[in-house]
């Protein structure tokens, strides 16, 4: 349940008691912008779009190391939750993970330029969306399929860009966890569409792409840098001649 803050007492001040907005409904309404224009939206009356948007963020927030505990969680403190059969077999829902994957691009490719823009002091990249990227692996969950041939399971990976002009943190595609115990960065940039890589960054504008060194490819480089405007740039690898 959300709390309301208010302005001080009359006694402390000549103004009127007045509400402020409360900090959740504040909080989450750029990403409910976005869900009510989600291709992916529909109507499910036992947990609806907006309530399972609000529960995957807090899930993601809050210090729970499981599922369950998590729901476990939300009921001590008397907020509703769903059972814990329908919470994951929603995990499973195709459609929710690309209302979330809309909801977060749109939310990425919305954020105005920070007031103080570094960038703008370096006008050879004013043309240029700014964008750093990088890998992430963490322990597979508990209930994960084992992958590998002697039982065990492969490490959850995903593939990750800051915008450096907004700070707008997005998701560029998930580790593949079946072919591979843990896949490189750049395997997994080459399954991803030009538009992918782009990030939705409009037509004619360049794009610089900021990425670990140990993930060079210059004859792909190269090719991306001519068919889409594409450019990376990286530290020059050990042993580089």
């Amino acid at each position: 349940m959300a709390a309301k803050i208010f302005m001080p007492h009359p006694s402390c001040s000549s103004h009127p008691v007045v509400p402020l907005p409360n900090f959740a409904e504040s909080f989450f309404a750029p990403a409910r912008t976005h869900l009510d224009q989600a291709p992916a939206a529909r109507v499910c009356p036992e947990l609806s779009d907006d309530q399972w948007l609000l529960l995957a963020v807090r899930r993601a927030l809050e210090d729970r190391p499981t599922g369950r505990g998590f729901l476990q969680h939300l009921t001590a403190v008397g907020l509703e939750a769903p059972t814990t059969n329908h919470f994951f077999e929603t995990l499973k829902s195709g459609h929710r993970l690309g209302l979330i994957a809309e909801v977060s691009h749109g939310l990425a490719r919305s954020l105005p330029a920070l007031g103080a823009d570094f960038w703008g002091g370096v006008p050879e990249l004013a043309d240029f969306e700014i964008q750093a990227g990088d890998g992430h692996f963490h322990a597979a969950a508990a209930h994960d399929t084992a992958a590998a041939d002697d039982g065990g399971k492969y490490a959850t990976g995903h593939f990750l860009t800051r915008n450096l002009r907004t700070h707008a943190l997005a998701h560029l595609t998930a580790a593949d966890q079946v072919a591979r115990k843990k896949e490189h960065d750049m395997h997994a940039l080459k399954r991803l569409s030009m538009e992918e890589l782009r990030q939705g960054a409009k037509k004619g504008r360049k794009v610089l792409c900021v990425w670990d060194r140990a993930r060079i490819d210059f004859q792909k480089w190269h090719h991306w840098k001519h068919t889409g405007g594409l450019h990376f740039l990286s530290r020059e690898p050990s042993g580089a001649r």
